[in-house]
């Protein structure tokens, strides 16, 4: 009975040795650091990405930014002299609205009081 219980034990033993074993090789055969990033390690690389995307962006912007423009002008083109200066007016009272700011008050005492 002994002998049966030695080599039990003895079995178990190599058992634990074997999957110990096993187990530290998983851990040792990661590539890195074992933290799974996987982005560039250079400093100087990463500053270098970081640059192509700001001007890529900067290029995307300013292409953004023209096509309203161009939107714009076009909207403008398409209008009658009479029609801009009405725009022009309107424009002018908005932003004075939007200032809080009345009309002079000579422009006010003179003008047309419209019928409601």
């Amino acid at each position: 009975m002994k002998s049966t219980n030695f080599e039990t034990m003895r079995f178990v033993r190599r058992l634990l040795l074997l999957l110990f074993m096993i187990c530290t090789s998983f851990l040792f055969s990661q590539d890195g650091d074992g933290t799974g990033d996987k982005k560039p390690k250079d400093p100087d690389s990463r500053k270098e990405m970081r640059k192509k995307d700001k001007k890529k962006w900067k290029a995307q912007r300013k292409l953004e930014k023209d096509q309203k423009k161009a939107v714009k002008r076009h909207h403008k083109r398409i209008q009658t002299k009479k029609t801009r200066k009405r725009m022009k007016k309107n424009k002018r009272k908005a932003q004075r609205n939007h200032e809080h700011k009345g009309e002079f008050f000579l422009k006010k005492w003179f003008t047309k009081k419209k019928k409601t």
